[in-house]
């Protein structure tokens, strides 16, 4: 159906794209039509009121929602809540324009901005609507063309996880790839692509590349011409891509050969670090020189940050415990090296900590290495963590608190997250078991990425290896469960009025929609179920087994709870000024960090000087583990390896100057939720709840041991029982 097109009259190229199609709808051939209908868009449901017929006419996405048999058709109201209201401007103004905004449109800052075209692309996609997915291919190519770029790593992410597989736009940004020479910048940021698209890059690489890349605006965009040459390894190559059965042969015979390269690689590499300048002087393990199975081991063994004890107490505050890694326990080179100053990477054992969903890896927000990347994940979600924001969630704390002991108090830390978040609960607590051994998995995961981060490399041999993840597609459970619970809180209402971190966070995407995209939604959302209820279990039986154990720790805190005359569930606000609570909770997070493994960071272009004057080279690693400094009489005084909540209390007949010189010393060097600009994001939930249960849990409760006399130096991992007494 034919429509007329409507010349463009409007004053400056800055005027928003809404602007501009406020007044198109009414002036085509369709204006005295009466079948309208309305589209709502994104979660706050802005409507867009469309001519039927003109949207129907070019999306069979449409036409089926509004004129078939759905409920759509008969209220002629369509909600369209994962679309962004800016992209639809877009898809508006091509349907009554027959346009797209001109080429300087997408340039900012003097460079070509395709994040809105491929995102406009994925929702043509989505809506199925055939000619402007073929006018955003054409313009992508002309972008191109004219300004000699390709999209950008996170670009990507979109094209793979936002589009079908047989999309023309991926065909061409491969293309893209392939004839302008991008070798030097894949390098430079090599963690920051689509696996799947490096993947499809390499296979496209093994062929001729094409001779030109024609630009034109066909109907259906096809790639140009390949050369002549290597006509058979053409052919060979569609054949195994185009049938399935060929593609398992493909990827086999790639990692056969990737293996090879990797072993070869892993013995070069291991001689030439065993003698690498700066790291070949340091003490260490013989072995460490040479492989770093020996680390493997010890993450296997299950004890990991004892032996880090040893080894400081053996070789010092810098030792070698790899080919490329140090153990760094100095006073003073924590914050140093986690803070703000210093340009230190995350190392590459964060590609172990990478999400599987679809049968692809997905980048987790603590999982990035780029610190500019990361930067740019967390600064929308930022402020949503921040304790004056968590303290309006207490509520939510309020109702879930109430649970047994043990395996009780790491249903509840899930329970809260899910509720902080989603407003739905996981049901732990209701069923009083384990649900599809989600907790069972993710702590099998736990300990498999705690151990095989210390050598990445096997994670590409195991795991995230191509047949692995083509055959067995490993959906991590939690993720599962995000999309669901996120599906079904976006597609009803909420049971209460109180306001929970989704809200927040498509708040944050309203404000930042080029950033936090569907999946970065999904994200944030699995990040806060994986790393914000473990960690949170581990951290309240840590409370418990100690203060429990410890003789006059649980008088000395009823107590204080009995004078201080609060109420149950120990509101905040009252738990934060409690002097003794605090020094409790404190102690025990020091004296069993929730981390056994090295927080590791990688030595910049500038390198770096230790303390004893040993010049690390880049690339270096450099493994920190608050282990180390927990037990430094140096730092926490008489008996660091004694739970004593009144190393945080001025002491009887201690000057007051003194003491908060003291004080000052051990938080300087508490690093119970890292540091810098990696802090753990979600500390403050973890506080909020930690000061809230624990009162509760030890002012309303008799708890004993089982087995009274049992003493282990992991109380997380071992088989002690309590219970509650009548």
């Amino acid at each position: 159906m034919a429509r007329t097109t409507v010349r463009n009259t409007r004053g400056g190229a800055s005027s928003s794209v809404k602007a501009r199609v406020k007044g198109f709808c009414f002036r085509t051939q369709f204006k005295t039509c009466a079948s309208m209908s309305t589209i709502l868009i994104g979660p706050e449901k802005t409507p867009y009121v469309v001519h039927r017929d003109l949207i129907c006419s070019q999306s069979p996405f449409f036409t089926a929602a509004l004129r078939g048999s759905f409920l759509e058709s008969s209220t002629q109201s369509l909600e369209l809540p994962d679309i962004d209201t800016k992209c639809f401007d877009h898809v508006i103004l091509w349907l009554y324009q027959s346009r797209l905004e001109p080429l300087s449109y997408f340039f900012k800052d003097g460079k070509a901005t395709y994040f809105t075209l491929l995102d406009l692309y994925a929702t043509a996609d989505q809506l199925d609507i055939e000619g402007l997915r073929n006018g955003v291919v054409d313009l992508v190519a002309e972008l191109a063309e004219v300004t000699n770029s390709v999209p950008t790593p996170t670009d990507t992410w979109i094209l793979y996880d936002g589009v079908r597989d047989s999309a023309k736009l991926r065909e061409l940004v491969l293309d893209l790839f392939a004839f302008k020479k991008t070798d030097n910048l894949i390098a430079t940021h090599p963690d920051e692509w689509h696996p799947s698209f490096l993947r499809d890059l390499v296979c496209r690489l093994k062929r001729p590349g094409p001779k030109s890349l024609t630009r034109h605006a066909l109907e259906r965009w096809q790639p140009a011409g390949w050369g002549t040459s290597g006509v058979d390894g053409v052919k060979a190559c569609e054949r195994a891509w185009d049938e399935e059965s060929r593609l398992e042969d493909l990827l086999f015979e790639k990692v056969l050969q990737d293996s090879a390269g990797v072993v070869a690689f892993a013995i070069l590499q291991s001689i030439y670090n065993s003698f690498k300048p700066g790291i070949r002087d340091l003490p260490g393990p013989w072995l460490a020189k040479y492989t770093d199975l020996l680390r493997v081991y010890w993450a296997w063994k299950g004890d990991a940050w004892i032996t880090f004890q040893r080894l400081k107490k053996e070789y010092g505050n810098a030792v070698r415990v790899g080919p490329n890694t140090i153990l760094l326990s100095e006073q003073g080179q924590f914050d140093k090296i986690l803070g703000f100053k210093e340009d230190f990477a995350k190392s590459d054992s964060m590609k172990v900590w990478t999400f599987v969903q679809d049968g692809k890896p997905v980048r987790s927000i603590a999982a990035m290495q780029d610190k500019k990347a990361h930067a740019n994940l967390k600064r929308p979600v930022v402020s949503i963590y921040s304790m004056s924001n968590m303290i309006t969630f207490e509520p939510i704390v309020d109702d879930t608190i109430s649970c047994d002991i043990d395996n009780w108090v790491q249903y509840f830390a899930f329970d809260v997250v899910g509720e902080f978040t989603l407003s739905s609960r996981f049901g732990f607590l209701e069923q009083g078991h384990d649900i599809e051994n989600m907790l069972h998995d993710l702590d099998a995961q736990f300990s498999y990425n705690g151990c095989i981060q210390t050598m990445p490399i096997l994670d590409k041999l195991l795991k995230k290896n191509p047949i692995y993840m083509y055959l067995k597609s490993p959906n991590n459970k939690f993720i599962l469960k995000a999309r669901s619970l996120i599906h079904s809180r976006l597609s009803r209402e909420k049971q209460t009025g109180r306001p929970d971190l989704m809200d927040r966070f498509l708040e944050a995407q309203q404000k930042h929609p080029g950033i936090v995209t569907n999946q970065i939604l999904g994200n944030y959302v699995a990040t806060n179920f994986i790393a914000g209820s473990d960690t949170t279990a581990i951290v309240l039986r840590a409370i418990l087994y100690y203060a429990i154990r410890t003789p006059g720790v649980l008088a000395k805190l009823r107590e204080e709870l009995d004078s201080s005359g609060t109420t149950y569930p120990v509101p905040y606000k009252i738990a934060q000024h409690l002097p003794y609570l605090d020094a409790t909770i404190r102690e025990a997070m020091r004296m069993h960090h929730i981390v056994s493994v090295l927080f590791e960071r990688t030595v910049p272009a500038s390198g770096y000087t230790l303390p004893n004057g040993t010049k690390l080279p880049q690339g270096t690693v450099i493994g920190m583990i608050p282990w180390t400094l927990n037990f430094d009489e140096e730092i926490w005084g008489p008996e660091p390896d004694s739970f004593k909540p009144e190393r945080w209390l001025q002491g009887e007949g201690e000057a007051k100057d003194v003491f908060e010189k003291r004080l000052a010393v051990m938080k300087h060097n508490d690093f119970s939720f890292s540091y810098g600009p990696r802090v753990c994001l979600g500390r403050h939930i973890a506080t909020l709840e930690v000061w809230k249960v624990m009162p509760t849990m030890l002012g309303l409760l008799d708890i004993e041991f089982v087995h009274p006399h049992y003493s282990h130096n992991d109380p997380v991992a071992s088989p002690y029982i309590l219970v509650i007494c009548p």
